[in-house]
């Protein structure tokens, strides 16, 4: 029996402000939401919680933010991964389509849009996980 705590949505916001607005946008909504203020925090809380969906803000555009969205990717590939950013340069965009995420949202995102991207993140990687075990047990 698996000792590991799940919990709904890992965000991960690493605003030089400290602000949280992802974080605070998704409470209320019935999910346990985690924050982490790092990206090695995110993968420490997302392996040890296997969260339903994974909130990234990207503000950076820095390389390790790339890579550590693909060693998100390579370590949960089947949590679904909605990425929230500003305009990107191309670098970035091309990198962000190699880890394909489930959702990649352009901010400002409000609470409403946010909420949305989240729950159909969640639904798609449902309804995937179906259709692979039907294919598997076919």
């Amino acid at each position: 029996m698996s000792t590991r705590a799940h919990c709904s949505v890992v965000v991960c916001e690493t605003r030089s402000d400290g602000g949280d607005a992802a974080a605070s946008g998704l409470s209320g909504c019935g999910w346990d939401v985690r924050r982490c203020d790092d990206e090695m925090s995110l993968i420490e809380t997302a392996v040890a919680s296997r969260p339903r969906a994974i909130v990234y803000e990207l503000h950076h555009q820095r390389s390790v933010d790339l890579a550590m969205l693909s060693l998100v990717r390579r370590v949960l590939p089947n949590v679904p991964l909605v990425i929230l950013a500003g305009a990107l340069a191309e670098h970035v965009a091309r990198g962000l389509r190699a880890i394909h995420p489930t959702v990649l949202a352009h901010e400002p995102v409000d609470r409403a849009e946010l909420i949305a991207a989240v729950r159909n993140a969640m639904r798609r990687s449902r309804v995937g996980r179906r259709r692979d075990r039907a294919l598997a047990t076919a």
